[in-house]
Parts: structure tokens; C-alpha cells; sequence
């Protein structure tokens, strides 16, 4: 987990201990996704294992909104496997796919012998600057994942800030998870919409996303039932 910078509060004892639970509750998810998802082959899973998937439409539809025909997408959060897709007709797309839990998520896919089309590779939301170059990906996108982290503000900005100028940010969450777990796990943080604004929200702070993301681009809200989905497109020329 990311360290606390000067001037900020360190979790208590008890918030630690929360959180180095959710992260072992985290991996066995996955131990038990994978077994079951490899031996019964659900949809997610072949989505995973294809090499030439097609883009998943939900991505589409901004990817098609660029000019570049060579488009570099980083997925945040994305888990083991990653089932955006890598193919798009007149574009070359490549995909890197990120979440904090990589390390572990290998040894899972080791242990099963999967080898999916997408290696995740280890990556914090909240410091992507210092692994990636800011303005160094066309399209970035988290699914239900940021919600997780510590400092969802931050993993937002640091998403935003690798985008380059005319590229798109994505995020489509469950609609008040922490919420309705009770903040089990590492469920940190609510996306909510009020009045078809989407805010962030936990049990110290309401945060408006408008506000947000005002100093980087133009809000885009999308209605999806059961979820919180918005795109925000980068200030500058495409």
C-alpha cells in the first residue's frame, strides 16, 4: 500500500489491520474466480484467454472518438485478467493492464498454469505518475476498483493525468458498494449520483466529481442502472 506523505494522518491500528484483510480477502476472491471461472470456462474467462478479441463496446465508443490510429490503453484495477479486448479495425490498440495486487495475482495464474492474453503488471491507482509519463496513454479506464483505494480523489487525478491532451478517463463502479458491504474488504469509498451528478463519498468526506475534474476536462455522465459511469476527455487537441 501506498506510504503516508508529511502531513497526513496514518490509519489507525485497527484501519491497518481492516486493510491487510480486505487484501487477503481480495486474493482468495480471485483464487476461487479462477478455479471456478478456468474449470467451468465462463464468458469473462474466454473473453480473457482470446488473443483477438475484438474491443468491448462499453471502450469503443471512446476509442472511437480518436484520431491516432495507434492508441495505447491503460486499464486500472483490472485484476488477473484483463477482458477489455485488443483488437479494433483500423486501429493497433495496445493494452496494459495494472492493479496493485499483480504480484500475487502471478502466482495464482502460475499456480493454475493460465496464461492469459494480458499479463497484469503491478501498478498503485494512486501514483501512476511514478511508473508511467504523464500524458503517455490515449484512453485510460477503471472498472469497480477504485473504490479500493485509499484516496479515491487521487487515483482519479493520477488516472487524469496520464491521459494526454484529447484522450478519455473512464470509470464505471457499483453504485454505493462500501456503502452496502459496510466498508468491508477494501471497500473504501462510495460512487453515488445526486440529482444525475456523480459524487464520492465515504463516512468523513462527499467529494463532487464535477469539481473534481473540472481542472482537466469536460464530464461526460453515461445512465447505466445499478452503477455510476462517467468519462471525463483531457483538455487539449486530439
Amino acid at each position: 500500500m501506498r506510504p503516508h506523505s508529511a502531513g497526513e494522518s496514518r490509519p489507525s491500528l485497527a484501519g491497518r489491520a481492516r486493510r491487510a484483510l480486505g487484501v487477503q480477502l481480495e486474493a482468495w476472491y480471485w483464487r476461487w474466480w479462477m478455479f471456478r471461472s478456468s474449470t467451468r470456462h465462463t464468458e469473462i474467462y474466454r473473453r480473457a484467454m482470446e488473443r483477438e478479441r475484438p474491443l468491448d463496446p462499453f471502450h469503443r465508443q471512446f476509442v472511437d472518438e480518436l484520431s491516432s490510429p495507434r492508441v495505447r490503453i491503460l486499464e486500472v484495477g483490472s485484476g488477473p485478467l484483463s477482458a477489455i479486448g485488443t483488437v479494433l479495425p483500423g486501429k493497433t490498440l495496445e493494452v496494459v493492464a495494472t492493479d496493485l495486487l499483480a504480484d500475487t495475482y502471478a502466482r495464482l495464474l502460475a499456480h493454475l498454469k493460465i496464461q492469459p492474453a494480458i499479463r497484469t503488471v503491478r501498478a498503485d491507482a494512486e501514483r501512476l505518475t511514478e511508473q508511467f509519463a504523464e500524458g503517455s496513454f490515449d484512453y485510460v479506464t477503471a472498472n469497480n476498483c477504485i473504490d479500493h483505494c485509499a484516496r479515491a480523489d487521487r487515483a482519479i487525478e493520477q488516472m487524469l493525468r496520464v491521459a494526454r491532451p484529447g484522450g478519455w478517463v473512464s470509470l464505471r463502479h457499483a453504485e454505493n458498494e462500501a456503502s452496502r458491504t459496510r466498508y468491508f474488504g477494501l471497500h473504501e469509498w462510495n460512487f453515488a449520483l445526486e440529482h444525475g451528478e456523480p459524487v464520492l463519498w465515504n463516512r468523513r468526506e462527499r467529494l463532487p466529481i464535477r469539481e473534481l475534474v473540472a481542472p482537466w476536462g469536460e464530464l461526460k455522465v453515461l445512465s447505466e442502472p445499478g452503477h455510476v459511469v462517467f468519462a471525463v476527455r483531457r483538455h487539449g487537441t486530439a
